[in-house]
């Protein structure tokens, strides 16, 4: 899935999490987070540290990639 603004990366994060039928909570015992923080990710994730977000993605068996694009990307990104 492409990801053009940061708050797809939450709502990527949530449908991965339902998808294997964890609720918040369980999500967090799994990264070490609490509970409240998977909420944040998940609802404004640009409020987290990259760090916790790759951990997260780890623990739901998501993989994240980077890649250079072809075309021209506008300076007017809605974080």
């Amino acid at each position: 899935m492409l990801i053009n603004l940061v708050k797809d990366v939450g709502s990527v994060i949530r449908d991965a999490r339902k998808r294997k039928g964890w609720n918040q909570t369980q999500l967090a015992q799994k990264v070490g987070v609490t509970q409240r923080k998977i909420s944040v990710i998940e609802n404004d994730p640009s409020k987290v540290d990259l760090g916790i977000i790759l951990y997260v993605c780890s623990a739901l068996e998501l993989k994240l990639e980077i890649n250079p694009i072809s075309h021209y990307i506008s300076t007017d990104i809605d974080w």
